[in-house]
């Protein structure tokens, strides 16, 4: 432990030395240059082991289950406690709102769900499709101003940003149980929706009308576009708000000028 804390100690202080030159490193270098970095000091003395014990509560049938994409773990990228992890195997826990990693121990593994508090942000890699994996990159409602449902820390999907808007989707799943020959099951079912970030104020969006009473000066843009794209919301809500969401930037953007 004291020699890995010293090669810490050397490695932070040569960063010091050369911010210069890391600044200047892609973010592909840098997640090299970190992967390198703890396979240096060993996995177990990072400060991404701190956490509690993972153990699962409820039972599911096959293909239902509570988690974010997939009941597997995918790598992801993590800023934990200020300090960046990349590449580490996680799961979104979307019902209780917590995220488990899968972390080497040995020659075996530990399955961690780390503390909500310390967690800034993550990602998580989609690989479900044969383009290049889609990064979902989920921040903390911490950082807003007007902190949603008062006293509950939770994750947020960064769907799209524009100079004025952040466009927010929070998953969610809700459980019921049942029985099945004297068995208890859970189901769990998606119950996701939608929100702003505008002025580091969030605002949830449940209408049209949650909208235009944010936007009144753009009342009837936000009417035309309901209308023309009435399709599109109801086959692909995070294309159509996205779209939205960067036409009232545009309308912002063009008020501003005036």
């Amino acid at each position: 432990m004291k020699r890995n804390t010293f090669f810490k100690f050397i490695l932070y202080l040569f960063l010091l030395l050369n911010s210069s030159l890391f600044f200047s490193q892609t973010s592909s270098e840098l997640n090299d240059y970190y992967t390198w970095f703890d396979s240096v000091i060993g996995e177990g003395n990072t400060g991404i082991y701190n956490g509690t014990k993972y153990i699962e509560k409820y039972i599911t049938e096959k293909k239902n289950h509570k988690f974010f994409l997939l009941n597997e773990y995918k790598t992801g990228n993590l800023i934990y406690n200020h300090q960046p992890y990349y590449d580490v195997y996680m799961k979104y826990d979307l019902h209780e709102d917590e995220l488990i990693v899968k972390l080497p121990y040995g020659s075996f593994h530990l399955f961690i769900k780390l503390i909500k508090e310390k967690i800034d942000e993550f990602s998580i890699k989609d690989f479900r499709t044969d383009l290049s994996p889609k990064e979902h990159r989920f921040i903390t409602n911490s950082l807003f101003k007007n902190k949603p449902e008062a006293s509950s820390l939770g994750f947020y999907e960064v769907i799209d940003e524009t100079s004025s808007i952040t466009l927010l989707k929070k998953h969610d799943k809700g459980r019921t149980e049942y029985i099945i020959d004297f068995n208890r099951y859970s189901k769990f079912t998606d119950r996701n929706y939608f929100a702003i970030l505008f002025r580091n104020n969030y605002y949830k969006i449940d209408s049209k009308k949650d909208l235009i009473h944010l936007f009144p000066d753009f009342k009837n843009n936000i009417a035309a576009f309901y209308r023309k794209e009435r399709k599109l919301s109801k086959t692909n809500k995070d294309a159509f708000f996205t779209a939205l969401v960067r036409e009232i930037t545009t309308l912002i953007t063009k008020s501003d000028l005036k």
